[in-house]
């Protein structure tokens, strides 16, 4: 499977675990954040793989450049040791190439990847800002599904529309 048909699958997966542990009250909020944070990245990702796979590898792994540009077989390690960029950096490139189209800037863009990050290496978040966090994953994922031609069906969730397709 190509690497954004990957991610964006990945995405939706992410965004339907977030949703559920969004839904299961406040002892769950831990979950919600870090899989909305991971559903967010991976949509980023899959935008960026959609135009060139090659866009989301980390700069200076030459092993990764090799996966992400069809040469695999010069690589030295497997493809699950293929580096890529995170939440920050995805957002950061995807808003240089969709200027005009991304609501969410690096500021905003803060209480999400602090609670992803919080959750993934201290078991840590805000609670207060778990609505602000799945508010500012929904801006933000908005315009993807746009470019990336997903359907944005009906899922049941808080928001009673589908964040990732």
């Amino acid at each position: 499977m190509p690497h954004a048909e990957r991610l964006k699958t990945s995405s939706k997966r992410w965004m339907a675990a977030a949703l559920a542990a969004f839904t299961q009250g406040p002892e769950h909020y831990d979950f919600a954040v870090h899989h909305a944070g991971i559903s967010a990245e991976h949509l980023l990702k899959a935008y960026l793989a959609s135009l060139h796979p090659a866009l989301i590898v980390e700069a200076k792994d030459f092993n990764s450049l090799l996966y992400a540009t069809g040469q695999a077989a010069h690589a030295s390690v497997p493809p699950s040791q293929m580096k890529t960029i995170g939440l920050v950096e995805a957002h950061a490139r995807v808003l240089k190439i969709l200027r005009k189209q991304m609501p969410i800037d690096q500021r905003a863009l803060f209480p999400l990847a602090n609670a992803r990050n919080g959750v993934a290496h201290n078991g840590l978040h805000a609670v207060a800002e778990v609505q602000t966090v799945f508010t500012t994953c929904l801006r933000l994922v908005d315009p993807l599904l746009t470019e990336l031609k997903i359907d944005q069906q009906p899922t049941g969730g808080p928001t009673g529309r589908s964040t990732t397709g």
